[in-house]
């Protein structure tokens, strides 16, 4: 092992204490030296991006879906369908129309089935129907009720019942109910005989310029039966009967003639009513005029 004497030892110290301080400065001027680092720029925060939306959905347009035909239009596609000849068809959407409370569909109903029109004659089926149509203020369909009450077709003879429903149809002014009303009056059938009763009705009708009330009037008039006699005014009411084409008032027309009845006798007028009856058709005439000796 060197050994070195204090002297040399103190020397050697201090060269290396010199060194050390000669690398330490070094150091220090190095790092002098160095150019500054460069400031680092700041981190922005991370910016997210906005959520993008799903893209919106088209509103579904439900299909209009056409309502379901009304009563009438059903009343009319069934008059379409008869018109064509295609009674089941029309008997298809009568009835439906009828569901709907239609008395014109089921015043048709019965008028087919009553008359065969395209099906089988069935008059239970229009009684039904009409008495549907009736006691939905039908007065034509309360008419022809009333006429198969009177008459036993479709259920059995029920006076009655045809005075009650020419009695509804006659007090609502139905013309052709006021005739038939009168005439259950003037028979007594269901209803108390009372001819002051069928003329009031009789009267009401041949206001209304209908000839069979007109001609039936009149015959009250030259019995006096129900009103004051007065052949007179039969002769208006014959002959405005007779005007509206009812051959059997031309008969009775021409009877008054005949006899000079409420009118001036008028052997020729009579006659001439007589052979326009039997042209018309009326066996009646015929047979006055061979009473007569002119056939």
């Amino acid at each position: 092992m060197l050994t070195m004497k204090n002297g040399s030892g103190r020397a050697f110290s201090g060269i290396v204490a010199a060194i050390a301080l000669t690398g330490a400065a070094f150091q220090a001027a190095a790092e002098e030296k160095k150019p500054p680092a460069a400031a680092k720029a700041p981190v922005k925060p991370a910016v997210k991006a906005p959520a993008q939306k799903p893209p919106a959905k088209k509103p579904v347009v439900a299909k209009a879906v056409p309502p379901p035909p009304s009563p009438g239009q059903l009343f009319l596609a069934g008059m379409t369908a008869l018109n064509k000849g295609n009674p089941v068809a029309a008997i298809k959407n009568f009835e439906a129309a009828s569901t709907g409370g239609n008395s014109e569909a089921e015043n048709m109903l019965g008028t087919i089935y009553y008359s065969g029109r395209g099906v089988k004659q069935d008059y239970r089926k229009a009684a039904v129907a009409y008495e549907k149509a009736a006691s939905h203020g039908h007065l034509l369909a309360a008419t022809k009720l009333a006429d198969m009450a009177d008459a036993g077709h479709g259920m059995p003879k029920d006076y009655a019942k045809a005075a009650h429903w020419y009695g509804y149809a006659s007090q609502r002014g139905f013309v052709t109910a006021q005739v038939k009303y009168g005439g259950l009056y003037e028979r007594g059938d269901g209803i108390g005989q009372s001819d002051a009763e069928a003329a009031e009705w009789y009267s009401r009708a041949a206001a209304q310029n209908q000839w069979d009330a007109q001609h039936r009037l009149g015959r009250l008039y030259v019995a006096g039966r129900g009103v004051p006699q007065d052949a007179a005014r039969a002769a208006e009411l014959f002959l405005a009967s007779a005007k509206n084409g009812n051959s059997f008032a031309k008969i009775s027309l021409g009877d008054l003639y005949a006899a000079g009845n409420g009118v001036a006798q008028d052997e020729a007028r009579a006659l001439q009513l007589y052979r326009e009856a039997a042209k018309d058709g009326e066996p009646l005439a015929k047979e006055r005029l061979k009473a007569l000796g002119k056939l």
